[in-house]
């Protein structure tokens, strides 16, 4: 196969060159102002090559961004696909009429390195995803990326000739696929007409436990408009995990699902027992070794660690052999445990500190452009906070860079 190519993510590029704009409107000087336009003309190209590119073996990235990372983190921005331990989406959404636009950002981690692959349904070009997720195990998928990837691999969404009718007619079309036209209906930001597939399914299997866990993860996402449909999501997980019975595999993504709500304590009792009906779950031991994390309780995580590592094949094995070593050194030896302790403060440190040059930053352009009509007095002073918040983003992003990596265990 050729090489594929997806657009990376540009908002850094989008704000320099707003910047650079701005000065160039500011300026007095026909010169500076051919030099800002000049310099946004460069940041807009450089914006334009910034990709992630994929060849059927290799996943890369390509662009500015990835050789100044390259050069300050001192690692590569490359990812073999038979070395991916694990997949995570994060659905970022805007709201648009009845629909709902979103934005998934795909994140491909493997060997301590990751990748992350914007994508939008409608724009984004899905052969790329389509092929990296082919390649991919399902234990490596957390679920929101498993129904990414069921809805890509159709050669046509089921929802294709419903996703314009609003008042369309579902009731002549099996249970089976109308929960697929729900799944792809809810992945496309229709949560209503979601929602009325799901419910006239529900109708006719009220007891079909894959269908009240779909439902569940449906009213979730409605929940941030509808607050009350929150409670009947929980419903619809509870439900599930009692139909579920013997499933070992749906338990697993139910308690996922808790898992990220933040129900920790739900997560655990399903995680839990999930591994009682197949201990082998790799999932649900990270699951587990992840919540025990969050409790303090190190010994466990090293457990459910070791016991992820021996339940799983070799990408997944690795990544939970390296997570038990790490926590084990981390409790057997104080030595290790402060210089971890001081990278993560550094680490935290830098994360706050360029959040805080961002807020900065717009606080500052909207200044500077409001002092070159109304205020000019503070122009200058609003120059000056653009340029240290820049200079101060660039130097936490290189700090960033420099303590996410973990000391080296001797």
């Amino acid at each position: 196969m050729g090489i594929l190519a997806s657009n990376s993510s540009r908002k850094t590029y989008y704000i320099l060159i707003v910047i650079t704009l701005t000065a160039a409107i500011m300026a007095n000087l026909v010169l500076v102002k051919l030099l800002c336009l000049l310099i946004a003309s460069i940041i807009y190209f450089a914006g334009r090559y910034e990709k992630v590119c994929f060849d059927g073996q290799r996943l890369w990235r390509e662009g500015l961004t990835s050789y100044f990372e390259r050069i300050f983190s001192r690692q590569s921005t490359s990812i073999q696909i038979e070395d991916v331990e694990l997949v995570s989406t994060e659905a970022i959404r805007s709201r648009r009429l009845r629909r709902v636009k979103y934005c998934y950002n795909v994140k491909i981690t493997a060997r301590m390195i990751a990748i992350t692959i914007p994508f939008k349904i409608g724009n984004s070009d899905p052969s790329l995803l389509r092929e990296v997720f082919s390649r991919l195990e399902e234990t490596s998928l957390d679920p929101r990326s498993c129904e990414l990837k069921e809805y890509l691999q159709q050669v046509e969404p089921a929802s294709s000739k419903y996703k314009d009718s609003f008042n369309a007619d579902y009731c002549g079309i099996p249970t089976q696929k109308l929960c697929r036209i729900a799944g792809d209906l809810k992945l496309e930001g229709a949560l209503q007409e979601a929602y009325r597939c799901f419910f006239l399914a529900y109708k006719r299997e009220p007891h079909n436990p894959r269908l009240l866990y779909e439902m569940a993860r449906l009213l979730y996402s409605i929940g941030s408009y509808h607050p009350r449909l929150l409670m009947r999501a929980a419903a619809c997980l509870r439900l599930a995990a009692i139909f579920a019975k013997s499933d070992s595999k749906l338990l697993e993504r139910i308690g996922e699902t808790c898992f990220e709500k933040g129900d920790f304590e739900k997560a655990s009792t399903y995680f839990t027992k999930a591994l009682e009906l197949e201990p082998t779950l790799f999932r649900s031991n990270i699951g587990l070794a992840e919540i025990a994390l969050r409790e303090g309780k190190i010994a466990r995580v090293v457990h459910y660690y070791s016991n992820a590592a021996r339940a799983s094949s070799s990408p997944q094995q690795r990544f939970a052999l390296r997570e038990a070593e790490y926590y084990n050194k981390l409790y057997s030896d104080d030595t290790y445990f402060r210089l971890e302790f001081d990278r993560i403060q550094k680490l935290g440190l830098a994360k706050s500190t360029r959040d805080f040059c961002v807020t900065l930053l717009l606080l500052s352009w909207v200044a500077a452009l409001l002092g070159g009509f109304f205020l000019p007095q503070i122009n200058q002073l609003a120059w000056m906070g653009i340029i240290s918040s820049v200079s101060i983003w660039t130097a936490s992003s290189i700090m960033m860079l420099r303590y996410s990596q973990r000391h080296v265990q001797k």
